[in-house]
């Protein structure tokens, strides 16, 4: 979606798209540009079906750490891609239940107010972060292959979803997008309209 303007006059992002349409979604995105990016590209979900998936060039690290139960060592290979240090856990004993490899997806924020903002005003919050973890000692059984937690919203999770279940808060996602975008169009329409009958 272009934000660029000629002549003074806001680009169309649409050929139906009128100025005072353009004004507002231009108004839109200068104030969240980061669900302005995500909410201009169309394709996205096409590009990403159609996506082969890469693994990291870097071998996966293998290591050995002392097993603070038992005294015996034991010898682990992180889950592809982990960003996790694990000289603690090598140098010192460690109980099997406390390691754990991942890897952070990007970082989005977003200006938020109400319960979970510190301040009087708006603060920008974590939404929609998320980590590929594996717990490769779990007592869940389900945690010892990797998964994926999702922060929704400043450090409130959806844990431990498997390729199924993160394809159903996909879905759920893509949905509430979608409505967004029709409430988008209207609120342009109905803005549009109210300044006509307030001029």
């Amino acid at each position: 979606m272009s934000n660029t303007v000629q002549s003074g006059r806001p680009v169309a992002a649409h050929p139906m798209e009128t100025d005072e349409q353009a004004r507002a979604r231009l108004s839109v995105d200068c104030a969240f540009p980061a669900v302005a990016a995500f909410l201009a590209d169309e394709q996205a979900r096409e590009r990403v079906d159609g996506m082969t998936p890469q693994l990291p060039a870097d071998e996966p690290k293998t290591w050995t750490f002392t097993n603070a139960v038992t005294g015996e060592p034991v010898t682990l290979t992180c889950m592809a891609g982990c960003t996790v240090d694990h000289t603690a856990d090598m140098e010192t004993p460690t109980h099997p239940e406390d390691i754990n490899c991942y890897t952070d997806g990007t970082e989005m924020t977003l200006p938020l107010l109400g319960g979970l903002s510190r301040g009087h005003g708006p603060e920008d919050l974590t939404v929609l972060g998320f980590r590929m973890e594996v717990d490769p000692f779990s007592t869940t059984v389900a945690r010892r292959l990797p998964h994926l937690n999702i922060e929704f919203v400043e450090e409130n999770w959806i844990e431990g979803l498997d390729p199924d279940a993160l394809a159903t808060v996909i879905g759920q996602l893509s949905g509430q997008l979608t409505r967004l975008r029709v409430a988008h169009s209207q609120l342009t329409a109905v803005r549009a309209e109210y300044r006509r009958r307030s001029a």
